[in-house]
């Protein structure tokens, strides 16, 4: 690769990775810094999960098991969302949706470290 956003990618993760991270909520991972000073805390886990496949397995570990938690202890006991209070678990709308392909980010990165082969494109068909 061109090594683009070789910078960019180190200074996310660092931020997302440190010990005493304001990032890193009981249930995920606030979706940006605004998420802080916003009452609703947002966490979007699709989001997150890519942030967190680019960090490595220590990051991508620490993710889920904060979405884990979510899943179990949500005060509103609906089917997955991505979009959420990273503080509360409270959901914040969206289910079911489509889109939820950051699950298999980490899937994804782990297969093809390099970015997908021109040929293989076709072959990323992810079972989870």
């Amino acid at each position: 690769g061109f090594d683009l956003f070789s910078d960019a990618i180190a200074a996310e993760c660092a931020f997302y990775t440190m010990r005493n991270s304001t990032v890193r909520q009981p249930f995920g991972w606030y979706l940006d810094d605004r998420s802080e000073d916003d009452s609703r805390h947002i966490a979007n886990s699709g989001w997150s999960e890519w942030t967190a496949a680019m960090c490595g397995e220590t990051a991508v570990k620490d993710l889920y098991q904060r979405i884990k938690r979510f899943a179990e202890e949500t005060p509103d006991r609906w089917a997955l969302t991505d979009f959420y209070n990273a503080a509360s678990g409270r959901r914040l709308g969206f289910e079911g949706r489509a889109q939820m392909g950051g699950f298999a980010a980490s899937i994804v990165l782990n297969r093809y470290p390099n970015g997908l082969p021109r040929n293989a494109q076709a072959d990323v068909r992810v079972v989870v």
